[in-house]
């Protein structure tokens, strides 16, 4: 029998996990519907919170070991991570731990792994906000301290080429951060700024940093600079072409699985 796990850092916002998290989970099943689908979060703060309220979500090694028990003897662990971060490695070293409970696993990747997703992910980007005379959208990234943050202005770069100049990617906790794209605003001429979470999930961060009503949120310092301010809390989960890529991935690994067990 044949499991997959889809893997996410988690959210205490029961919106959000029904929105995108669970949204892409029920994808997957109804595009596999021959395999066992379980979820995890990689997040012990958001399962402790989640465990406070009387619900349980397994970490990586539960939820493994429960489709160990149900009989899954191949399974693919598919993270939902924007890119190879902390949360990934841990993802990574956990899952690694349970691979004597199957005959095979397959750990996918995150979603920025490579030039070529990077690609896919900048033209859903476009699609997601077409350009509008006279407004900018600055897509609003989480960022790690690890070398993986790069990928953030790569994108940046990426839907600079393929022109769309009035697109800007920042971050909460790295480079480039809200002050940078402030300063690349400047001076061009947009009236309006339209905020999105370049997130899986609008939790927190795009809630309370991004388009809080209060403090030094990102909205409140646009609208400061004399910008009208729109905020979109669609999550990266719920867009059909981020979904898709997850099935491309799964669809891949488990193809890769059928390969090997026909070539033994």
């Amino acid at each position: 029998m044949k499991g997959i796990l889809f893997a996410s850092f988690g959210t205490t916002y029961a919106d959000a996990k029904k929105r995108q998290i669970d949204r892409v989970a029920r994808r997957i099943q109804e595009e596999f519907p021959h395999c066992e689908v379980v979820q995890a979060y990689t997040s012990g703060m958001v399962r402790r919170i989640l465990e406070q309220r009387g619900i349980l979500i397994p970490d990586v090694v539960e939820a493994l070991t429960s489709l160990a028990q149900r009989g899954v003897t191949h399974v693919v662990v598919q993270p939902g991570h924007l890119l190879p971060g902390e949360e990934y490695e841990k993802l990574n070293t956990l899952a690694q731990s349970c691979r004597s409970l199957f005959q095979g696993m397959t750990i996918g990747q995150p979603l920025l792994d490579s030039t070529r997703s990077l690609f896919q992910i900048a033209k859903a980007l476009h699609k997601e906000h077409p350009p509008k005379d006279g407004q900018a959208v600055v897509w609003m990234g989480h960022g790690t301290a690890q070398f993986a943050n790069m990928v953030y202005p790569a994108l940046d770069y990426r839907l600079k080429e393929m022109g769309r100049e009035d697109m800007y990617v920042a971050t909460v906790e790295a480079y480039p951060d809200l002050e940078t794209v402030l300063g690349l605003i400047r001076g061009k001429g947009y009236q309006k700024v339209l905020l999105a979470p370049l997130m899986q999930v609008a939790g927190d961060h795009a809630l309370n940093d991004m388009a809080g009503e209060k403090g030094d949120s990102w909205a409140c310092r646009f609208r400061a600079e004399g910008y009208e301010v729109e905020c979109s809390l669609m999550g990266l989960g719920e867009l059909p072409a981020i979904q898709a890529i997850y099935l491309e991935r799964i669809r891949r690994a488990l193809q890769e699985q059928q390969n090997a067990t026909f070539h033994i």
